[in-house]
């Protein structure tokens, strides 16, 4: 698992509800690619295209689930 370097809000398959990662902590295999694509790690590898939802706390007003 790759290391979070900026904090991020984002929902784990099985999840309802989203949880707060913080920067230091393991990414979840699920939202590696979202987290990668958003800059939140540095590289990354491609993951099995099984993604959770993605939530960026930086910006406001806007949906930021990801596709």
């Amino acid at each position: 698992m790759k290391f979070i370097k900026d904090g991020f809000i984002g929902a784990p398959n099985g999840s309802i509800y989203p949880i707060v990662f913080s920067a230091g902590e393991e990414c979840p295999e699920e939202l590696l690619l979202a987290a990668v694509e958003k800059g939140f790690i540095d590289q990354g590898k491609q993951s099995d295209g099984k993604q959770g939802n993605l939530l960026d706390p930086h910006q406001s007003g806007e949906d930021k689930t990801t596709e």
